[in-house]
């Protein structure tokens, strides 16, 4: 598996299909190095994140997470 942490495009770019041909890349290496699964989260509020992902074929696992943060100076 693996994560893929964030994807963004820059404003003056955005919804020209830049963000799923990424998308589409990544899945096209996942397949060549035998990576059966990508990992991604966002905010339930983040609509655009959503759209993208379920546009380029991810499919909707679950609305809850737990998330933990080190502070590694402390």
């Amino acid at each position: 598996m693996i994560y893929l942490y964030e994807i963004g495009v820059h404003p003056e770019y955005r919804r020209k299909g830049i963000g799923a041909a990424l998308i589409g890349a990544l899945k096209e290496d996942c397949r060549n190095r035998d990576i059966l699964k990508i990992w991604v989260g966002t905010e339930a509020d983040n609509l655009a994140a959503r759209r993208l992902y379920e546009s380029t074929g991810a499919t909707f696992e679950r609305e809850d997470h737990v998330e933990y943060v080190y502070d590694a100076l402390s």
